[in-house]
């Protein structure tokens, strides 16, 4: 899964969001079964994204989703050229509450989730 998408920057912004644009591979083979022809980003793929971005933003190293809390996917994440917006916040649990956005502001998902730092 390394290849599914490219972190192109990331920041936070003046209300303390982590903010970070990711760029989509629509030659991913994870296209080819999800759905061909009409391709789109299944929803552990969006929870995976915003996993990496969590590890990244505060040097974590690897983790796991331990604990899902809900995850409202409001429209579906295409292969369309458009970059994917993920801001969210992590607290010291790394209990993480995030919006998936696409760069002109269409809202994909909600999610709270908790990572776990693998040992």
């Amino acid at each position: 899964m390394n290849d599914f998408f490219k972190i192109i920057s990331g920041s936070t912004d003046e209300a303390g969001n982590n903010v970070y644009t990711l760029e989509l591979n629509p030659a991913h083979d994870v296209f080819n079964g999800h759905f061909p022809g009409k391709p789109v980003v299944p929803g552990v793929m969006t929870l995976m994204m915003i996993r990496k971005c969590a590890e990244k933003a505060k040097g974590l190293g690897e983790t796991r989703i331990s604990y899902v809390k809900d995850a409202k996917y409001i429209a579906p994440i295409k292969p369309d050229g458009r970059k994917v917006v993920v801001k969210f916040t992590i607290d010291d649990t790394l209990g993480i509450k995030a919006d998936v956005v696409s760069e002109d502001g269409e809202d994909y998902t909600k999610v709270r989730m908790t990572l776990t730092k693998e040992a």
